[in-house]
């Protein structure tokens, strides 16, 4: 009879360690997920407002950059989860036209 019920401890240990194991490795993604989109949407919000910074100072492309990078015009080092300059192209497309655009892209695949 003692035998039997230390079998069954051990089986219900060995179950809750895989099922602690299933529990904690989605509650972890959950977590990694939820900062990917934090960082998304961190990324996408400065683009955003260096796209602002750049339709009042269309020649100021450094200035444009800086605002993706340090959320302000000037700054030096790495800028937002590690971003440098050269990953940010700010361009000015249809100068003098109707069509005057300012176009600043950050690559998709960095990754800090």
């Amino acid at each position: 009879m003692k035998q039997n019920r230390k079998r069954r401890a051990g089986a219900a240990f060995i179950e809750a360690a895989l099922t602690l194991g299933l529990y904690c490795s989605i509650v972890f993604s959950i977590f990694d997920y939820g900062f990917v989109m934090y960082m998304h949407q961190a990324v996408a919000n400065r683009v955003s407002a260096a796209a602002r910074y750049g339709s009042l100072n269309p020649t100021d492309t450094t200035g444009i950059q800086n605002c993706v990078l340090y959320n302000q015009s000037t700054g030096s080092g790495a800028g937002i989860f590690g971003i440098t300059s050269s990953n940010v192209t700010a361009t000015r497309v249809g100068s003098g036209t109707i069509a005057d655009r300012v176009v600043v892209t950050v690559p998709a695949s960095i990754t800090p």
